[in-house]
């Protein structure tokens, strides 16, 4: 279970690359992370071509607008190669596992809906999500449980 969970204001960035072989995919997830870096968000967490990035979950700040520039300088660099969803979200950050791991990470009302949209986007894409989105309306029992 973990904890303590703090409310946030959360800026993600779920970015899927593809490389034609591993060595491509390891490059340019490489190059996702350097972006990361130099953009201020934090790298949450990579599995297979999908790297969960985040601006406000380790000390609260959010540059202004940097997740806008780093989605506009990943798909400069990427073209074809990168398909992304993000979004500025109302949201919960902290320790979340159990005794055989725990990770700092964040969570927020339809987070799965965000991966949902990933899954369905071509790669060239990036879409915006929005928790207002008709149909993706924030369940308050989610947020009181946490």
């Amino acid at each position: 279970m973990a904890g303590p969970w703090q409310a946030r204001r959360i800026e993600f960035i779920v970015a899927f690359v593809r490389g034609e072989t591993v060595e491509d995919l390891a490059e340019w997830i490489e190059l996702v992370v350097t972006t990361s870096k130099e953009f201020g968000a934090f790298v949450h967490d990579i599995a297979g071509g999908m790297i969960v990035m985040a601006f406000g979950t380790v000390n609260g700040e959010i540059p202004v607008e940097a997740r806008q520039r780093m989605v506009k300088r990943l798909q400069q660099l990427f073209a074809g190669s990168i398909k992304i969803v993000h979004g500025a979200v109302d949201g919960y950050v902290g320790f979340f596992g159990g005794k055989w791991r725990a990770t700092w990470t964040f969570t927020f009302p339809h987070f799965d809906h965000a991966l949902a949209i990933l899954g369905q986007l071509p790669f060239g894409k990036t879409e915006e999500y929005t928790a207002e989105a008709p149909g993706l309306v924030a369940e308050p029992k989610m947020m009181e449980k946490l």
